[in-house]
């Protein structure tokens, strides 16, 4: 029986048999990089448990200068009670070989799927999520709801100022991408939480330098203005279910909602800015018989072009102010207070793109804010007492578009946002827990006869 041996080689794996290019379907072998030094083929780790696999079918012995050994030092059990689709989608990860992306509403207990999932392979498990809010929440979900023994220093952050590598790891997107190579033969399970980060160009080497045979992806928004999303297939699996939210609502998993759009008008001095922005814009675009198919498309080209051209920058600048004008519209913290009056002893959060229109809304109500600037004990304290009830009023950026678990908040306000239907799902998802006698409601302040008015109806959420 021949011998293949495997190794690393910087961020390639490396296999010592250039007859293996032979072997391979197209799509490994447009990947392949043939190493005549080494006389071996070079290819993305992501690739190795195929690549093994296909080898030992040809009956070649393989051997590896690295640890494949991902079992648990310990054992390790679940101690709650799927539901019946967390059960279901378990179902079809396993029968799609472990691999894949489930995608679940905001509060269907995505958690509770990836803790099925370490159950289900009993191996070591990379978790990788987006803020360190969510770090938190893993860790104290994990122990909460996995019954491990022996416990010792069995769940580890790597994040935030931490660094433990432990059969179960969870770990910020900013620190994996950065220890690819320290973490890459460690992890036989590797969860991505909110999957569709992982896409992105830095992000993704964290599954494209991965040997973890298994990978699980939770979402309730995969998909990306810029179609990014498509490339989950090969660095996570398939979609294997979509879990629909009305299925939910009715068996009362997430509370029932409601969103409703609120207008408000540019004043005078503000629609002159706007128009005079908007010409520029419109007339560039028009001069040179642009087209945009997409947001993605839109960036490429007219970034590009003002790059090289002062009319395509006159006309990006002038885009930016259009935005900017509409979004930030003075009647808009008017109106927040309506909303504010109207809805007294709710727990709501306010959301707006501009942190100094968070910071306007924050100084005139009175109400806590947290943006990118806030310290961490800062915005740990702050989030303590909105998750507890002290503090009944919170204005935000984009910050907390992922990662907050409140129960009690039943009313969202956005002051503004994005194009993408994704970050207005998300911001419904922090909403979204279940609470006796709660129902939900989402309301979107709009500014008329501005673009924001076109793209809040062609997002059509």
């Amino acid at each position: 029986m021949s011998k293949v041996v495997f190794s690393f080689r910087g961020d390639d794996l490396v296999v010592y048999d250039e007859d293996i290019l032979d072997l391979l379907p197209p799509e490994w072998k447009r990947q392949a990089i043939l190493d005549t030094r080494l006389h071996a083929v070079r290819l993305p780790p992501r690739l190795f448990r195929e690549i093994r696999d296909l080898l030992e079918k040809q009956g070649k012995q393989v051997e590896t200068r690295f640890s494949t050994d991902f079992s648990l030092s310990g054992s390790i059990r679940v101690n709650f009670e799927p539901r019946s689709y967390q059960r279901d989608a378990m179902k079809k990860w396993f029968l799609a070989g472990n691999r894949g992306v489930v995608v679940a509403p905001t509060a269907s207990g995505k958690m509770f799927i990836g803790a099925l999932a370490i159950n289900l392979t009993r191996v070591k498990t990379l978790i990788v999520v987006p803020t360190l809010n969510l770090l938190e929440q893993w860790e104290q979900f994990l122990w909460r709801h996995l019954t491990i023994e022996p416990k010792e220093e069995r769940i580890g952050q790597f994040g935030g100022g931490r660094k433990d590598i432990r059969d179960i790891t969870i770990i910020t997107y900013d620190s994996a991408h950065l220890y690819v190579r320290r973490l890459r033969n460690h992890f036989g399970l590797l969860i991505a939480d909110e999957c569709h980060h992982l896409v992105a160009a830095s992000y993704r080497l964290i599954a494209e330098g991965s040997i973890a045979p298994y990978r699980l992806g939770l979402t309730a928004t995969p998909e990306r203005a810029d179609e990014l999303h498509h490339d989950l297939s090969f660095l996570i699996g398939a979609e294997i279910v979509r879990i629909p939210h009305e299925e939910l609502e009715e068996k009362g998993f997430i509370a029932p909602f409601k969103v409703e759009r609120e207008s408000v008008f540019l004043d005078t001095e503000e629609m002159k800015r706007y128009e005079k922005a908007r010409d520029i814009y419109r007339n560039y675009i028009v001069s040179k018989n642009i087209r945009f198919r997409s947001i993605k498309d839109f960036e490429q080209k007219l970034v590009f072009w003002s790059g090289r051209d002062p009319r395509a920058r006159e006309a990006l600048l002038a885009h930016h102010e259009v935005r900017k004008i509409a979004f930030n519209a003075r009647g808009k913290i008017a109106k927040v207070g309506e909303l504010l009056a109207r809805h007294k002893s709710a727990q709501i959060l306010i959301f707006s793109e501009f942190s100094a229109t968070v910071e306007a809304i924050a100084r005139k109500f009175l109400i806590p804010v947290i943006t990118h600037r806030t310290k961490l004990v800062e915005r740990t304290e702050i989030l303590r007492k909105f998750v507890n009830g002290e503090v009944s009023k919170l204005c935000t950026g984009r910050v907390l578009d992922e990662g907050l678990d409140v129960a009690g908040a039943s009313v969202g306000i956005i002051v503004s946002g994005s194009a993408q239907a994704r970050q207005f799902i998300q911001r419904l998802g922090r909403l979204l827990r279940p609470k006796e006698d709660k129902e939900a409601i989402l309301y979107e302040i709009v500014s008329e006869n501005t673009m924001e008015k076109t793209v809040s109806q062609r997002r059509g959420v």
